[in-house]
C-alpha cells in the first residue's frame, strides 16, 4: 500500500483514533480503581473485573459468532498476550494504589519508548529521528507534570516500571497478532488470564473473598470497571495492530495524562497546577506534530 494512497492515510488516522479512544477508556478505569483502592486489594479487584470482562467479551463473541468465534489460528499468540496483559494489569493496579496519579503516569509513560525499542528489535521496524523527537517531547511534558521530584513511595516505583515493561510487550504482541481477528477476542483472552492469575493469588495468599467486601455503594463502580477495561483493550489492540508502524501511534499513549488531569479535576476536585498546564501543552504539541508529520508524508508537496 502506497504511503500517499487514501487507504494508507485512512489507516493511519483510524489507528490513531482507536489508540486515543482506548487510552480514554483506560483512564476511566483508573478513576474507578482509585475510588475502590481502599476497599479491595489488587487481586480482589482484578478477579472481579476479570470475571465481568470474560462475561462481557464472551457474550459478544457468542452472540456474534457462536462457538466458532472463540477459535483462532493464532490462539498461542492470544494466550501469550493474555498473560502479558494480566501481568501489566497486576503491576499497574498495585502501583496505582501506592503512587500519586502524576507519579504513576510519569513512570508508566516510558512505555512508548520501550515499545519503539522493542519494535526495532522484534519487528525490524524503522523509526526516524522525527518520531523519536515527538515521543521525547511528549515524555518531557510528562516529567514537567510530575514536577521536579517524585514523592517517596518506595516499591510503588518498581511496580510502575514493571507495568511499563509488560505494557510495551503487549503492544508488540498485538502487532504480531494483526488485524484479522474478531475485536472482542482481543479482550477475551486478557480478561480470562487476569481472572485466572489473580484468582490463584487470592487462594495462595488466603485473601478474603472479594464478594464479601462488596456493598451497595461499590456495585456501580465494579460494573463500570470491566466495560472500561474491555473497551480499552479492544480499541488499543485494534489501533496498534492496524498502524503501519508502531512509532506512528505510540506518542498518543501520552493523551492518557490529559484525561487524568480532566478526571482529577472533575471527580477528585484536584486543580491542575501551572506545571501541569505547561506539561500538557508539550504533550498536546507532540501529538499534533505527530499527526502533521503523518499527514505531510501522506500528502507530499508537489514540485513546482
Amino acid at each position: 500500500m502506497s504511503p500517499t494512497s487514501p487507504e494508507y492515510r485512512s489507516l493511519i488516522f483510524r489507528s490513531i483514533f482507536y489508540v486515543v479512544l482506548g487510552y480514554f477508556f483506560f483512564s476511566c478505569a483508573d478513576v474507578v480503581t482509585k475510588i475502590l483502592r481502599d476497599t479491595f486489594s489488587t487481586s480482589q479487584l482484578m478477579t472481579i473485573s476479570g470475571l465481568f470482562g470474560i462475561i462481557i467479551s464472551g457474550a459478544i463473541i457468542w452472540f456474534k459468532k457462536g462457538k466458532a468465534g472463540f477459535k483462532s489460528a493464532k490462539w498461542k499468540a492470544h494466550i501469550l498476550r493474555g498473560i502479558v496483559i494480566a501481568c501489566t494489569s497486576y503491576f499497574a493496579v498495585t502501583a496505582f494504589k501506592l503512587l500519586p496519579l502524576t507519579d504513576f503516569y510519569a513512570i508508566v509513560f516510558i512505555s512508548p519508548f520501550l515499545s519503539k525499542i522493542f519494535a526495532v528489535f522484534f519487528l525490524k521496524e524503522h523509526v526516524g529521528w522525527r518520531r523519536w523527537m515527538a515521543t521525547g517531547v511528549a515524555f518531557s511534558g510528562v516529567l514537567v507534570v510530575a514536577g521536579p521530584q517524585f514523592n517517596d513511595m518506595g516499591v510503588g516505583y518498581l511496580y510502575a516500571l514493571m507495568a511499563a515493561f509488560w505494557s510495551s510487550l503487549s503492544v508488540i504482541q498485538a502487532r504480531r497478532i494483526g488485524t484479522d481477528e474478531f475485536a472482542p477476542l482481543y479482550a477475551f483472552y486478557p480478561t480470562l488470564f487476569v481472572f485466572l492469575i489473580n484468582g490463584i493469588c487470592l487462594l495462595v495468599f488466603d485473601e478474603a473473598n472479594p464478594v464479601s467486601l462488596i456493598t451497595a455503594d461499590h456495585i456501580p463502580f465494579l460494573l463500570m470497571h470491566a466495560p472500561f477495561v474491555v473497551c480499552g483493550i479492544m480499541a488499543c489492540s485494534k489501533g496498534f495492530a492496524m498502524a503501519p508502524l508502531t512509532a506512528m501511534v505510540t506518542p498518543f499513549h501520552y493523551t492518557q495524562i490529559i484525561w487524568g488531569t480532566i478526571f482529577g479535576f472533575w471527580v477528585f476536585h484536584q486543580l491542575p497546577t501551572s506545571t501541569t498546564v505547561i506539561g500538557l501543552c508539550l504533550i498536546i504539541s507532540a501529538g499534533l506534530y505527530s499527526i502533521y508529520r503523518e499527514y505531510s508524508l501522506s500528502y507530499p508537496k508537489k514540485p513546482k
